[in-house]
Formats: C-alpha cells, sequence, structure tokens
C-alpha cells in the first residue's frame, strides 16, 4: 500500500514537470507573440508619424511656392495698379507704353500667361497681348468682388475657363479706383493651371495622394486638385473635414475619408500668411502603411516559423520529458521492490537516491532521507539512535555509510548488515545493504546440524559400518 501511495505521488511530480514544460514552452510563445505585436503596432505608429512629418513638411513647401508664384505674378500687378493711379493710360500712347510693359513682365513669369485692365464696365481696354480682342469680365467673380469691395488687396479668385483662348485660368486681380475714390476697375493676371498640375503631378505622394489649392478669399472654392478633375474646380470647399479644421488651426493633421474618392487619407494642411489660400498635401494611409505592411507580413511568417520551431521542440522536450518519467518511474519501482537496501551518494556527500528498504533497515524517519539530505545529517541522526545504545562507534557508524572497502559487514543493533560500496563516476558512490542476519543464522542451524549428524553416525556400533559387498560374500561361501 505504502509502495502504490509513493508511486502516486511520484506518477503526480512526473505529470507536473512535463506540464510545466508545456506551460513554459506556452509562455515562450505567448511573450515572443506579444512582444512581436507591440512591435509591429509600434513600427505602424512611426509609419504614420513618419507619413504626417512628410505631409506635413510637404504643405509647408507647397505654401511657399504658391506665396513665391503668386507673389512674384502679385509684384507685377502691385505696378500696373500704380500705373493706374498714376493715369499713366490716359497719357499720349499710354495705353501702348503699358501693353508693351505687359508683354515684358509676361516673358519674365512663366506662370502667368494674360494680364489686362478692365474699366468700371468690365471691357479689357489693356493687355499684354495688342492684338487679342476686346472682351467683357463684368459677370466674373473677381470682377464682381472688387466692384463691391473696396478693398487693395489681391483677390484669389476661382479657376475660370477662357473664352478668348480655351482653357482654365486662376485669376489673380487688384481693384483701381479713379482719383475720387470710386471704383474704375481691375487689374488682373490670369495663371496657367497647368503651371500648378505640372508641378503637383512631378509630386511623390503615392498612387493614391492628393494635393489640394483652395481660395478662401470669399467661399471656399477648390482651386485645384491632384488628381486632375475638371469637374471638381470650383467645387464648394466649405462644409469639408479639411476646411472646418483649418478654420480652428492654421496648421494641422486630420485623417479622413475624401468626398470626391472615397480613399482615407492622411491629410496636412496649411494656411498662407500672405494671401487667401488653403494648401492640403494628402497620402492615402494605405500608401503610408505599405511598406510597414510588407515588413510587418514578413515578420509575422518570421515570427510564425520561430514559434512553430519552438512549440514542436517544446512538444518533443514534453514527449521526452514524459518518456524520461515513465522510464524513472519504472526504475523506481524497480529499485523500490528490491529486497537491498540502495543509497547513492553525489560527490559533496548528499543523498541522490535511497529505497525504502534502506530506511527501513536503519530505521530512519520518513522525511529525513531525501534527495539533497547530506550525509552528516544521516549519521547525526544514526549515532543519536544507535552507538549510545550499541557497541556500533560513531567512526563505525560512518564506516558503516563511508567505507572505502568494496564490501563489509557489520553489527548492527543484533544485526549482520553486508554492504557492498562501488565508486560512482562523478566522485560520488553507490551502496547496497543487504540484511544477512537470517542467513547466517540459517547457515550456523545447518552447519550444527551437520555436526551433530557427523558425531551420531560416528558413535553408531561396527557391525552397522560393515560395506554391504564384504556381507554378500560371507553369505555365499557358507
Amino acid at each position: 500500500m505504502n509502495l502504490r501511495n509513493m508511486n502516486a505521488r511520484a506518477i503526480r511530480r512526473r505529470l507536473s514537470v512535463a506540464t510545466a514544460t508545456l506551460i513554459f514552452v506556452a509562455a515562450v510563445c505567448a511573450t515572443i507573440l506579444s512582444l512581436q505585436v507591440s512591435r509591429i503596432l509600434d513600427q505602424r505608429a512611426e509609419a504614420l508619424a513618419a507619413g504626417k512629418v512628410d505631409t506635413a513638411n510637404l504643405a509647408m513647401s507647397l505654401t511657399q511656392h504658391a506665396n513665391l508664384t503668386i507673389r512674384a505674378v502679385d509684384a507685377a500687378l502691385a505696378g500696373l495698379v500704380e500705373r493706374l493711379h498714376s493715369r499713366d493710360h490716359e497719357q499720349p500712347d499710354g495705353v501702348a507704353r503699358i501693353s508693351a510693359w505687359l508683354r515684358s513682365e509676361i516673358d519674365l513669369l512663366p506662370q502667368a500667361t494674360v494680364m489686362h485692365v478692365t474699366n468700371r464696365e468690365g471691357w479689357t481696354f489693356i493687355d499684354s497681348e495688342k492684338d487679342r480682342p476686346r472682351v467683357n469680365v463684368a459677370d466674373r467673380e473677381f470682377f464682381r468682388y472688387h466692384l463691391e469691395r473696396d478693398r487693395h488687396t489681391l483677390f484669389v479668385g476661382t479657376p475660370i475657363f477662357g473664352r478668348v483662348v480655351k482653357r482654365w485660368y486662376i485669376p489673380l486681380s487688384r481693384r483701381y479706383n479713379n482719383p475720387d475714390g470710386s471704383f474704375a476697375g481691375t487689374a488682373t493676371a490670369l495663371l496657367d493651371i497647368e503651371f500648378f498640375q505640372k508641378f503637383y503631378d512631378q509630386l511623390d505622394i503615392g498612387q493614391h495622394g492628393a494635393v489640394a489649392l483652395v481660395s478662401d478669399a470669399g467661399d471656399a472654392r477648390l482651386i485645384l486638385r491632384r488628381p486632375f478633375v475638371e469637374g471638381n474646380i470650383g467645387r464648394d470647399m466649405t462644409d469639408t473635414h479639411i476646411y472646418k479644421a483649418s478654420r480652428e488651426a492654421p496648421v494641422g493633421n486630420i485623417e479622413v475619408k475624401a468626398v470626391v474618392d472615397g480613399v482615407v487619407r492622411l491629410n496636412s494642411f496649411r494656411r498662407s500668411q500672405e494671401y487667401p489660400l488653403l494648401i492640403a498635401v494628402a497620402k492615402s494611409t494605405d500608401d503610408i502603411l505599405a511598406p510597414w505592411r510588407r515588413r510587418a507580413i514578413r515578420e509575422v511568417a518570421e515570427t510564425a516559423v520561430l514559434l512553430v520551431v519552438l512549440a514542436g521542440a517544446g512538444f518533443l522536450v514534453w514527449t521526452m520529458t514524459r518518456r524520461l518519467a515513465q522510464t524513472k518511474r519504472h526504475l523506481q519501482t524497480a529499485l523500490e521492490a528490491m529486497p537491498h537496501g540502495l543509497c547513492m551518494f553525489d560527490a559533496e556527500q548528499r543523498v541522490v537516491f535511497s529505497n525504502r528498504r534502506f530506511r527501513d533497515i536503519y530505521g530512519y524517519p520518513e522525511g529525513l532521507i531525501r534527495p539533497g539530505t547530506p550525509l552528516k545529517a544521516m549519521l547525526v541522526n544514526l549515532a543519536a539512535r544507535v552507538y549510545k545504545q550499541d557497541k556500533l562507534t560513531e567512526e563505525e557508524s560512518a564506516q558503516l555509510l563511508t567505507m572505502a572497502t568494496s564490501t563489509k559487514v557489520f553489527h548492527f543493533e543484533d544485526r549482520l548488515i553486508l554492504v557492498d560500496r562501488k565508486p560512482a563516476p562523478d566522485g560520488g558512490w553507490v551502496a547496497t545493504h543487504e540484511d544477512i542476519t537470517e542467513q547466517k543464522r540459517t547457515e550456523r542451524i545447518l552447519a550444527d546440524n551437520a555436526a551433530e549428524m557427523a558425531e551420531a553416525v560416528l558413535s553408531l556400533p561396527a557391525p552397522l559400518c560393515r560395506s554391504p559387498a564384504r556381507g554378500s560374500a560371507r553369505r555365499a561361501a557358507g
């Protein structure tokens, strides 16, 4: 019964080792997986942060580009308005001189294709092209703006489609007045929209990237957008997320789903400090995260391979642990079933293993002899119980367990113990302890019986000791 209980406890211990192996491998795999997921998520956040920085820097660069482009044209318009206020156009050949000056300015400004002056009725009377027919622009947005507002600032209007030259232009205009302060007309320059479009098309903002140039002089109107869709020109931007965000802060970032094409983009916007312009640069989050996604897929695959290897190694270790535990269990069962006592010590004189028979022979308590118990503790216990009560001295007690000879018989509590000691490769030793008391007693009894029998035979009368062959011969002769 004790043997079965001991085996049951051993089985539970072995199972706990195997379970601990599985738990350890699972914990390692879970740790690696969680660290990898955390790393991938951090890389995603870093990719988005880098995307924000890129779009913000690009928005700042495009704002500077727009400012420089418009500033050069505005300088020419400011000079033209000054000439008009000086009434140069009323001088003899004044119109021709101003037209020639405008042509020279156009040659220096590749972004501007047309410059002209209108009167208060909206008719052009000074043009950078002397042979261009006169047109009326009284219905144009920029003309109505200056007619209704006495402001001496540049107006950036919504793109218009040319009536003479059939193409899209961005109108830049200034108001000029009569000497009495009344409205006299407009000085206007038309920027070729392709100038901006070609520049924006050169930007590396991904397949789904976008650039928007918005006029905020009156209503928020879209001037230009990449990718270019003619139907978007002049679209009201007041209710868009970007414009609303720009009203709260002149510079910022926002991730929105575009109304135009439904693509989710990371937008960076910036308002110009010089002109009523809003520039927004957007990169698709898919484009921004594409390198991260490829890297994440590769790292996930590598992690999966690593986890499979670890899981396989863990399963192998678990299987081997179970097999070793089973083998050890069988070995321990066999050792416990030995009729002799067995005890093994390591080089540091600590118990490695002992069976129950060894403990029973010397009467050791159940909890004293276990792996790691020092030999000294065993000797102290043995000496306290035996050598003071018997002829076995303390030195003999030590020799009983650590003798250098290979085999020796000891007297122990009226018993005879045969100890057979063998050295172990690691410096320790293993010894078997056999109680041969009954064996020696049996040998003595047999020896005594044999001696008695021999003595009895010798004491028998002589005739009974004759040879059977000699008796037969005598009978034949008689």
